[in-house]
């Protein structure tokens, strides 16, 4: 649940940010109506939420079943289950755009861990 809620939340906003950048940047959208940018906005972030909360909580799950099937460390576990998470979205083109957000929410689960780990 976690991942889940993390991810979503984080990839809301990256979805947010993106679809600003879109519409500033685009000379279609410039021209639109308020309700057409209001509703790409809209479709642009529930599809990043989506893609993160399902991302994050899958790399949660991944991160918890090596830990219970082999136990090898902190580090170990969130090294096999970012590679099996970044090498999923890397498998779909509609994704690829996104791996530089997955890896940063893969950094900074590592900070809090290491941090936690720290004190």
């Amino acid at each position: 649940a976690f991942g889940s809620c993390i991810g979503s939340i984080t990839g809301a906003v990256f979805g947010f940010m993106d679809g600003m950048r879109a519409v500033q940047e685009s000379a279609i959208l410039k021209n639109t109506s308020n309700m057409a940018k209001g509703k790409y906005l809209l479709e642009g972030t529930t599809r990043a939420g989506a893609t993160f909360g399902v991302f994050f909580a899958g790399f949660h799950s991944l991160k918890y079943g090596i830990r219970v099937a082999a136990d090898p460390g902190m580090w170990w576990e969130m090294a096999g289950a970012g590679a099996v998470g970044i090498g999923a979205m890397m498998s779909r083109p509609t994704t690829r755009a996104s791996v530089p957000y997955a890896g940063m929410l893969i950094g900074m689960d590592a900070f809090s861990n290491y941090m936690k780990e720290t004190q």
